[in-house]
């Protein structure tokens, strides 16, 4: 599921900018995660001593509301692009370019899942 959005989020944020803005685009979106699995653990623990798991979940929900309604109403439509030949998962990786991505998107998974073992091996 982590692995899904990873590369689902680096795509849909290079079909929302134009070309030379992807590198920003990626930057901000992997800062803001980076951000907000730095800042969700603490929080969500001084809110469980504080109201308890039950309420920590539950302001979550607001959150998560407002932040569907900002995207359903700022996101622009983004039709699927049609192609005729379906190309099999190996016929792809015969591309240059789709190797290319497939370790970058690799070393982004690896990345974060390797900075929570370490935040977790930290006394």
């Amino acid at each position: 599921m982590i692995g899904g959005f990873w590369s689902m989020s680096a795509a849909t944020a290079m079909r929302l900018v134009e070309d030379h803005h992807v590198p920003r685009a990626l930057a901000i979106l992997n800062g803001g995660n980076a951000l907000a699995t730095v800042i969700a653990a603490p929080a969500g623990s001084f809110l469980g001593g504080l109201i308890g798991w039950r309420g920590a979940f539950f302001c979550v929900v607001p959150v998560a509301v407002i932040v569907f309604v900002w995207q359903l109403i700022s996101l622009p439509s983004m039709p699927s692009e049609r192609h005729q030949q379906s190309a099999s998962v190996f016929a792809l990786l015969a591309r240059p370019i789709v190797r290319m991505e497939m370790i970058a998107v690799s070393l982004f998974f690896y990345g974060a899942v390797h900075a929570l073992y370490l935040c977790q091996a930290v006394p």
